[in-house]
């Protein structure tokens, strides 16, 4: 029998929490990684605007506080 609860076993308990932990944890990650301000788009982002449309650093600094605030 499968019981989550204060009944449970060890084994029961610590594969419920794995399963918890890789549902929440991967939840979290694509939530990180579709944020406008993460760190990843963010690279990308700043790649783009130096290389590409060759922005200076000041340009770029101001995109990203206009994009943060924008999101917030």
């Amino acid at each position: 029998m499968n019981r989550i609860g204060p009944g449970a076993t060890g084994e029961d308990s610590s594969a419920h929490t794995r399963q918890t932990f890789l549902y929440f944890g991967s939840l979290t990650l694509f939530l990180y990684l579709a944020t406008p301000v993460g760190y990843l788009l963010d690279i990308q982002t700043s790649f783009m605007l130096k290389n590409q449309l060759h922005a200076t650093a000041e340009q770029i600094s101001t995109f990203r506080l206009i994009s943060f605030t924008a999101q917030s």
